[in-house]
């Protein structure tokens, strides 16, 4: 059997991938009475079930991802302590922090060592912007390492196909923007309103290889030298001005032209406010990714309402047969 793939370490941690060698730990982690009260009953109830939870779950996120749930071991002696990862999830928006370890290893600090790691990696492997966290409304403990590791409550929210109601944690303060409403949409899609100039110098941190500004250049917060600054910093620019008030089927056409042109790279989009920015990413994710209404929302629904006269022009897109493809110019 080849060796396990270590993603990240500690001083006395080892987190790796997990393989169907993990089956009888596996077994015990996920039924473990805090197991079944804070994540829930996943049905495993044999080592069979517990190879295909290895497989259908963790596996698929390595394969689909190149992250997921890592085994948490200790380096010492390769001791098996609980599990620490990443996940990507259809119901949210942004990939999630998760953990759970053996009783006999709690109050350790080995949860909390791997969190932090984790969150490292999150950043430095995968460049993303924001990492999220769900706890139940009474798991008080998970939600005490989620704040001492630097995610904050943001309120609560129902996930789709589930009457329970959860406490949602982000990393809004420790990846915090000068841009007003930054919202990562997903790996290679992040938006925001205006950004200042130590945010472009950011940029590169998190694989960034593309910017598109939809504001016009007479914005009241525009950036002067915006297009040099990108380009200094060896990424690509784009410019469609959008006016606010007569945004045309020609702009969205030219915006997906120039999102087709980008496919497979890590783009950043705004505009003043993310106003602007929100409507195009709806349609882009409704009428080119083919979306459903619901996970086409985000960012748009956390952002703002619009307007009658943008709420039309969303309605006229979603109406009309043809949005053909018209680049933009590119510096």
């Amino acid at each position: 059997m080849a060796e396990p793939i270590v993603e990240t370490e500690t001083d006395r941690l080892r987190l790796r991938r997990l393989d169907a060698s993990d089956a009888s730990f596996i077994l015990r982690l996920v039924n473990e009475p805090s197991w079944l009260r804070f994540i829930g009953d996943r049905g495993v109830h044999s080592l069979d079930d517990a190879r295909r939870y290895i497989a259908e779950g963790p596996q698929r996120l390595y394969a689909n991802h190149g992250f997921g749930l890592f085994l948490v071991e200790r380096r010492s002696d390769a001791l098996p302590l609980g599990l620490c990862g990443l996940i990507k999830r259809d119901t949210l928006p942004d990939v999630d922090i998760g953990f759970a370890f053996l009783p006999e290893h709690w109050s350790k600090g080995y949860a909390r060592e791997a969190a932090e790691a984790t969150l490292r990696y999150a950043r430095q492997r995968h460049h993303l912007s924001r990492v999220i966290a769900i706890t139940s409304l009474d798991n008080v403990a998970s939600g005490r390492l989620l704040e001492r590791i630097g995610l904050q409550v943001e309120g609560t929210l129902r996930l789709a196909g589930s009457d329970e109601e959860v406490r949602l944690f982000g990393t809004t303060c420790v990846y915090q923007f000068d841009a007003p409403n930054t919202r990562p949409v997903f790996d290679g899609l992040w938006t925001s309103g205006q950004l200042s100039q130590a945010d472009i110098q950011r940029l590169p941190e998190f694989g960034i290889e593309a910017v598109v500004n939809l504001a016009l250049p007479t914005a009241t917060n525009a950036l002067p030298g915006e297009a040099e600054a990108v380009t200094r910093q060896g990424m690509a620019f784009v410019q469609i001005p959008v006016p606010w008030e007569k945004p045309e089927p020609r702009h969205l056409q030219q915006f997906f032209g120039v999102m087709d042109a980008f496919a497979g790279r890590k783009v950043w989009v705004h505009c003043a406010r993310n106003f602007r920015v929100s409507a195009f990413v709806y349609l882009y994710r409704r009428l080119r990714l083919l979306e459903a209404h619901e996970a086409a929302l985000h960012p748009l629904s956390t952002v703002w309402q619009p307007d009658p006269v943008w709420q039309a022009f969303i309605e006229q897109a979603l109406s009309s047969p043809d949005q053909g493809s018209v680049a933009g110019t590119t510096r």
